[in-house]
Order: C-alpha cells, then sequence, then structure tokens
C-alpha cells in the first residue's frame, strides 16, 4: 500500500512538472510595408519568425529614407532582396542596400540596362559577392510552410517596352494572397490571362504607379481584389483617372502613398488589415 502511495505521488509530481498549454500557438503574422517613395517602388515583407523581403528599393534620391526605415523596423540582414526590373525608380538605391545590410540573395529578372543605377547595382553585387538568382516565370520562392512568393511573369521574351519585362511576383500566406505587379503593363496581363495564370487575390499593388498601360478591365476582373495600393507622388498624371474610376467601380478600397504615406497591411493567413 505504502509503495503504491509513493507511486502515485510521484506520477503526481511528474504530470505537475510536464508544460501545459494554455492557449492555442500564435499564428504566423506578415506585415507588408509598402514605402512612400514618391514616383517608385519599395516594398518590404516582415515575418514574425524573423524572415525580411525586399521588393524594389526605390530611386536613388529615396535611399537614405528607405534606408532609415529598414532600421527603424529593426532589420539587420535582408533574406531575399527582389528587382522587379532595372529602372531607376525600382533598384536606384538598391546599390546603398547592399553596401548596408547583408543580403542572403538577390533575385534580377534576365533583363540588364545601360544606366548608372544598373552599374551601380552590378558593382555593388560583384563587391558584396552576393548570391544572384535570375527570377523566371514558374519559380516559387518559400518563406515557410504556409508563406510562398510566385514569379507569375513576364513569360514572353521580347518586349517594346522595358515595363514589360517587370517581374510579376504573388505572395501567399495562408489564406491570403497579395499581387505585386511591379511595372507590368497590360501585354504582360494578356499573356498571363492567357496561360490560365491564377492572379486573384485580396490586395493588388497596382502597376506602374496607377498608369494606364496597365489595370485593364479584363484583369482587373480576374485578380478581384478586396484592396489595391499605389506606390506614387501624384505628379506626371500618376495616377491615370481611368484607373482610379475602375478600382472605384469595383468597390476595392484603394490605398495611396502620395495620400497617406507608407501604407502597412498585416496578414495572420486568414485576415488582412491595414492599420
Amino acid at each position: 500500500m505504502k509503495r503504491y502511495l509513493i507511486l502515485c505521488i510521484i506520477a503526481f509530481c511528474c504530470i505537475g512538472m510536464l508544460p501545459v498549454s494554455t492557449a492555442a500557438e500564435s499564428p504566423e503574422i506578415i506585415r507588408f510595408h509598402f514605402l512612400s517613395v514618391g514616383q517608385a517602388d519599395c516594398i518590404l515583407l516582415q515575418t514574425s519568425d524573423g524572415k525580411t523581403v525586399l521588393v524594389d528599393s526605390g530611386n536613388n534620391a529615396q535611399a537614405k529614407n528607405v534606408l532609415s526605415y529598414l532600421k527603424q523596423q529593426n532589420v539587420e540582414t535582408i533574406d531575399i532582396l527582389i528587382a522587379t526590373h532595372p529602372h531607376h525608380d525600382h533598384i536606384g538605391g538598391m546599390d546603398e542596400i547592399l553596401k548596408s545590410f547583408p543580403v542572403q540573395t538577390l533575385y534580377l529578372p534576365p533583363l540588364s540596362h545601360r544606366t548608372r543605377s544598373y552599374r551601380n547595382l552590378t558593382k555593388a553585387v560583384a563587391e558584396q559577392g552576393t548570391t544572384v538568382f535570375e527570377a523566371k516565370a514558374g519559380q516559387t520562392i518559400r518563406l515557410g510552410p504556409d508563406v510562398r512568393i510566385d514569379v507569375l511573369a513576364p513569360l514572353g521574351k521580347k518586349y517594346r517596352g522595358m515595363n514589360d519585362y517587370s517581374l510579376v511576383l504573388k505572395v501567399t500566406h495562408g489564406e491570403n494572397r497579395f499581387l505585386l505587379m511591379g511595372d507590368a503593363g497590360k501585354k504582360s496581363e494578356e499573356e498571363m490571362l492567357a496561360h490560365g495564370i491564377k492572379v486573384k487575390a485580396d490586395v493588388m499593388k497596382i502597376a506602374h504607379h496607377g498608369a494606364n498601360s496597365a489595370t485593364s478591365d479584363s484583369f482587373l476582373k480576374k485578380v478581384d481584389p478586396k484592396y489595391a495600393v499605389i506606390s506614387d507622388a501624384g505628379k506626371f498624371r500618376f495616377p491615370s483617372r481611368k484607373v482610379i474610376e475602375k478600382l472605384k467601380e469595383r468597390d476595392i478600397t484603394t490605398f495611396r502613398t502620395d495620400k497617406e504615406g507608407t501604407i502597412i497591411a498585416v496578414s495572420d493567413g486568414e485576415s488582412i488589415v491595414f492599420p
């Protein structure tokens, strides 16, 4: 009897030492920062487990502002750096990013450009010894079991304008989808639709600062976003009145960096909020 009681006491004590779950595990959170960088693009993704992705870097004039913002967000390392295409308003500050932060991997589209911004970028890549991959449609970049970045476009090999060479990225986080259009135009949109690419998304970063050279009726209908983000300075006839009207007609909640500054969207894999 005494031995039985002793065994019971030992078992009870051991059970009391086991960790007890008092609540469900916290869901993974991704914060999307659409930086206010004037007539340019720069998007920061931060996951709750510490991964950092930067898509584009604004122009040369915005480099200091971008670096300052990244430091404010406690960015120490950039896991993935993506240049959608070589225009200066997308890669202008990228050489400074490479010099200021350890960058694990850089993705570039299969396209070069004879500009100072592109030369500065390639020089910084060589100096820092950054690992570079050529981004192509069909590639998938995984950030975790529930987070992936799919490269949807460009699907063609030759275009009249450089904007259609722009990478189109779809970020999937659980049930949520973010479509980042870069500067891709209507030709690229037509090709994605013709190939049956799944472009449906909850949030759409409108292409080319809201220019009417993109965001066709057929493409917008297929994406069917709840939210749209336009990165622009409100100058040079951007964003187009026609594009703004399309978004209003579809009752798409629209955020603009020229009016609201840096825009942040928070995803928990099921819902999206703009705090």
